[in-house]
């Protein structure tokens, strides 16, 4: 009978324990010393105004500028150390003029590519940045020939300029300037 009893015990116990891992719950104790079986809660952090969203005037945009190379060389088509051989665009060609939604295309070497992409950005005739975005890799990209991509970039066309510059820079994923490398095209907006 004893040893029935404390089979119940024992199982007792760990159904006890099974539920406390379970509901992962803490063991503790009341002023009498019984056990109080008390589940651990995870607060919440509070929204304080320094982690609220904040709202941007126009007068708190900072403008991000790009160093561009094309327009003060007086050249149509920078291109960095090296990659001469790594990118050819065809669209847009050099000098045309373009418009918003702009489609970018030509090929380039898989090691140009990081996870299939690359990314692309215009500028206005100082640099300032227009519009940001990426180019796809149409094939698998995984090899060192030319493979095609294609993108597209959505701007409002800068009022005060003419120029812009269109530039395709390599996925860098190790962010070393020994690393880096870049094409820039002149175009001309609408």
């Amino acid at each position: 009978m004893k040893s029935r009893y404390y089979v119940y015990l024992v199982f007792i116990i760990i159904v006890v324990v099974l539920v406390a891992v379970l509901t992962n719950a803490q063991p503790s104790y009341n002023n009498q010393g019984a056990p109080v079986v008390v589940s651990k809660k995870v607060a919440k952090p509070a929204i304080t105004p320094s982690t609220a969203v904040k709202t941007v005037t126009p007068a708190q945009v900072v403008d991000r500028y790009y160093p561009i190379h094309v327009i003060k060389m007086d050249v149509p088509v920078y291109y960095s150390s090296t990659t001469v051989d790594q990118i050819k665009v065809s669209n847009p060609p050099t000098n045309s003029s373009v418009s918003s939604p702009l489609t970018v295309t030509g090929v380039a070497r898989g090691t140009w590519y990081f996870e299939g992409t690359a990314p692309i950005l215009l500028t206005d005739s100082k640099g300032k940045i227009i519009a940001e975005g990426y180019v796809r890799a149409q094939s698998n990209w995984m090899t060192n020939e030319f493979v095609p991509f294609m993108g597209t970039l959505n701007y409002v066309t800068p009022v005060t300029a003419t120029l812009g510059v269109l530039v395709l820079k390599n996925d860098n994923p190790s962010g070393l300037a020994a690393n880096a490398k870049s094409v820039e095209v002149i175009v001309r907006f609408r």
